[in-house]
C-alpha cells in the first residue's frame, strides 16, 4: 500500500484486513501526520519512497517488498468486507487460480470504497 497523510482513513482500511494478511506493506511518499505510526501499530513495515509524481512507481515500490505467494492491493480510503474474506481464503488455496482482482464499490462519495471479490481464474469455468 502507499500512502501519504492518510491518518483518518488508514485505521480503518488497516483493521478491515487484520488476521487475513501475513504482512502489510507501506510505502509513505511524504506523510506529514501520524500515517506512519498508525501503520507501525497495525504491524506495518514501513517503507520511505519520495514522491515523484508517478503512482505506478510508488505502488511498484511497495510491491517488490512483498514476501508472500499472494498480494493484496488496496488504497487507505479502501476497506475489505468482512463477509467476503471466507470466501477469499478458500479462493487462494486454489491452484488453479492465477489472480483474483476485488472489484470496488462505491456506496457515496464521501464515504470509504469497498471492495467485494470477484474471480479471475485459470479456467474461466471456475467462478466464485
Amino acid at each position: 500500500m502507499m500512502v501519504n497523510d492518510e491518518e483518518q482513513k488508514l485505521p480503518h482500511c488497516l483493521q478491515s484486513v487484520q488476521g487475513l494478511v501475513d504482512e502489510i506493506i507501506v510505502v509513505d511518499t511524504g506523510s506529514c501526520d501520524r500515517t506512519v505510526e498508525i501503520a507501525q501499530d497495525f504491524g506495518a513495515t514501513v517503507y520511505y519512497q519520495p514522491w515523484q509524481d508517478d503512482f505506478a512507481l510508488a505502488r511498484n515500490e511497495a510491491l517488490k517488498y512483498a514476501k508472500g505467494e499472494w498480494v493484496l492491493v488496496l488504497d487507505a480510503d479502501e476497506t475489505l468486507m468482512a463477509d467476503c474474506i471466507p470466501e477469499l481464503q478458500q479462493a487462494i488455496t486454489n491452484p488453479d487460480y492465477l489472480a483474483i482482482t476485488l472489484l470496488r464499490h462505491e456506496i457515496e462519495r464521501s464515504k470509504i470504497r469497498t471492495p467485494f471479490l470477484l474471480d479471475y481464474s485459470a479456467t474461466p469455468s471456475h467462478s466464485l
